[in-house]
């Protein structure tokens, strides 16, 4: 073939609690039809977008998973790409999912489930080895307080320094 093959994973761990996170049959309809909508046309058009030049097919979409075969590009962009997906999922889920995703080149003579393996083994450590803390974006420092656990401790700023101290 001669161009810089790769196979790009995508999966939301929890997809279920995102879907059937609710009772009423409403909410859990637009759930899953908004998830459809991130499966099969979100997550491509944001790897085409960052990829230009490239050829992006989609392998497969559904159920909050998704397989994508990149052709004409480099690993890093196409790991940058992957990244911009992650944060276009987020942001149309009010950070609702945690998407992750793996990729790994495809060489000329490589079959389809090795590249599979080292892709879904990218992911699998994306998923369980957390890189950043989980913490909402709009949510305040905080730290429990050591005597009620289920207070938050109170910070006061300490005179004359100026240093903030959590207090207990």
């Amino acid at each position: 073939m001669g161009e810089d093959r790769f196979l790009a994973l995508f999966d939301i761990p929890g997809v279920k609690q995102y879907v059937f996170g609710t009772d009423p049959l409403v909410e859990i309809r637009g759930a899953s039809a908004l998830l459809s909508h991130l499966n099969r046309t979100v997550m491509k058009k944001e790897l085409q977008e960052a990829l230009v030049g490239a050829t992006v097919d989609c392998v497969f979409a559904g159920g909050g998973a998704a397989q994508f075969l990149v052709v004409g590009t480099n690993l890093a962009a196409l790991e940058d790409a992957c990244r911009r997906v992650v944060r276009a999922l987020r942001m149309e889920t009010a950070g609702e999912v945690s998407p992750v995703f793996g990729c790994a080149a495809w060489p000329d003579g490589s079959d389809y489930p090795s590249v599979l393996d080292e892709a879904y083994f990218r992911l699998r450590v994306r998923r369980e080895v957390p890189t950043t803390p989980r913490v909402l974006p709009t949510a305040p420092v905080m730290a429990e307080c050591q005597s009620a656990a289920y207070l938050p401790g109170v910070a006061r700023e300490r005179e004359p320094e100026g240093e903030v101290v959590l207090l207990y």
